[in-house]
């Protein structure tokens, strides 16, 4: 085993996830592949019950899994921004930097940052500048998905305007941002459809809090979602 790769993250009900991922020589290798090679291998080890989502908790969690599992040799820890982890990455550091041999380059590279976790920080700014586009497309999505009546008026007026799409609308959830990705790019398929929606029942714009998208609406979230 050269290095072990551990990921911890933050679900509900106080759960932390941990996966290992280490290099192992090819056992069978490939005549175009060099003798000594290694493949990349990760496994979730285990789902770990915490006391709570402070920063030594997660780390007594940590090296609970290290120890259950006969973990000897830490590369890096990845973890996202929240400063309860870097707590953790102390603790951590503090326990293993005991045995010199524990950690790999002297903990150097100890703490990685998960690169989802800072991809989802990014998108989420990207959105809160069509805030208000994405909460009236939202709203149109709502209001048909409210009814069985509604979605069956929908898919007549999508009949009408030929519209050739097969995806059902997709609503979103609002932590999730590829949720919200899925969500507005079927409703952008859908546009000429909403527009005839607004023309017809005569309680459907009351129903918006935010009014009916505007045509600028629509081409923000079409240029956002060709960004995604």
């Amino acid at each position: 085993m050269d290095s072990v790769n551990m990921s911890s993250t933050e679900e509900t009900n106080d759960v932390i996830n941990l996966s290992q991922s280490q290099s192992e020589p090819e056992h069978d290798p490939q005549p175009e592949t060099p003798s000594g090679s290694k493949n990349l291998q990760k496994r979730i080890i285990n789902f770990s019950v915490i006391s709570s989502h402070k920063g030594e908790a997660i780390g007594k969690a940590v090296e609970s899994c290290f120890v259950d599992w006969g973990i000897e040799k830490i590369g890096t820890i990845t973890l996202n921004n929240a400063s309860a982890n870097d707590v953790a990455i102390a603790y951590a550091k503090r326990k293993f930097s005991k045995n010199s041999d524990s950690l790999i380059l002297r903990d150097e590279y100890l703490h990685m940052r998960c690169c989802a976790h800072i991809i989802n920080l990014i998108v989420k700014d990207g959105l809160s500048e069509i805030k208000d586009s994405k909460t009236r497309i939202r709203n149109e999505v709502k209001y048909v998905r409210s009814f069985p009546q509604r979605e069956q008026f929908f898919r007549t007026c999508v009949e009408t305007e030929k519209v050739t799409c097969e995806s059902l609308l997709y609503l979103d959830v609002q932590i999730r941002w590829n949720s919200t990705y899925l969500m507005l790019d079927v409703a952008t398929k859908f546009q000429k459809v909403f527009e005839r929606l607004e023309d017809k029942p005569p309680h459907f714009k009351l129903e918006l809090n935010h009014g009916p998208p505007t045509t600028q609406d629509w081409e923000d979230a079409h240029v956002f979602t060709q960004f995604l």
